[in-house]
């Protein structure tokens, strides 16, 4: 009879594998508990694995909610990369926009852990605050990088401040997020998207408008 071959994980594949367990135990605790609500230990029991294999892939707390952050971001430009398929300027402004601020529906834990980061680096962990100011500027540039593609396609004018207006682009977009994670029902999301979409396009001064 033949042998049934088995493939052998290395240990390069399983070292990483417990990472991302506690990274994904991390994310939850994170978000259900706060950053300075959860434990090293919690985190570890909630990935199966021990408090020194969590030290050990980790060193600390902070360098864990640094993973975490890590993890989500790479996440959110894989998926805004997927989205925009190949759109820019103001088409890929508006896909930008449609994903943030329909994600949360599909991705509450992660979008929450975000946001707890972001309010707990401004009053009870001030030293996250490095960490989210990262997570921050990586979006507003994002977003920035939109907007002069749109003045590259004359699209809109080049006399815009482009730092200004992502700075506003961002506050808008979270905090209709914030608010649909407060009361969901209060935030119309069909409606609000294209109240949105139109709000940026207008913000612009979309040519031939």
């Amino acid at each position: 009879m033949p042998v049934k071959s088995k493939t052998r994980r290395t240990q390069k594949e399983r070292r990483e594998e417990s990472r991302m367990k506690v990274i994904e135990a991390a994310t939850h605790l994170f978000a259900t508990k706060g950053y300075t609500g959860t434990t090293m230990i919690e985190i570890g029991r909630a990935a199966g694995l021990s408090h020194g294999l969590v030290t050990y892939h980790f060193g600390s707390k902070q360098e864990c909610i640094r993973a975490v952050l890590e993890d989500v971001r790479q996440k959110s430009i894989d998926r805004r990369e997927a989205a925009l398929h190949g759109q820019r300027g103001l088409a890929g402004l508006d896909v930008v926009c449609e994903q943030y601020l329909r994600g949360p529906s599909n991705r509450r834990l992660t979008t929450k852990a975000i946001y707890i980061a972001i309010i707990e680096s401004v009053t009870a962990t001030p030293e996250l605050k490095d960490l989210t100011r990262k997570a921050d500027q990586a979006f507003r540039e994002s977003i920035a990088w939109l907007i002069e593609e749109a003045i590259e396609d004359g699209e809109v004018s080049p006399m815009i401040d482009v730092h200004s207006i992502s700075v506003l682009i961002v506050g808008m977009l979270r905090g209709v997020v914030q608010q649909r994670m407060v009361n969901p029902s209060s935030v119309p999301i069909d409606q609000i998207v294209k109240a949105a979409t139109n709000m940026v396009r207008a913000s612009l001064g979309e040519n031939g408008r």
